[in-house]
């Protein structure tokens, strides 16, 4: 029926995220599941969801904004010597 939906309305469906005993004891820790557990199956699973998402959205790179004429620049350029 996903599959169905996914065709239907031309949106992208990605692979489940399995959940064991090791989400739950993440959660009550109040820890991170690599915390508790770097080869957790949940976080293949959540790599593979992550991979899939940014494929989808394919993300430019972040650009550093322009400066302003009259911005007043308080870090060197790279390169620049600094009197100390």
């Amino acid at each position: 029926m996903i599959e169905q939906l996914s065709e239907t309305y031309k949106i992208p469906v990605i692979n489940a995220i399995r959940t064991d005993q090791i989400i739950g004891k993440a959660a009550r820790a109040h820890r991170m599941i690599t915390d508790i557990d770097p080869k957790a199956k949940a976080l293949e699973d959540y790599d593979a969801a992550t991979a899939a998402i940014l494929e989808i959205l394919k993300p430019e790179p972040l650009k550093p904004a322009p400066l302003k004429p009259d911005a007043v620049r308080i870090e060197p350029l790279h390169g620049e010597s600094v009197a100390v």
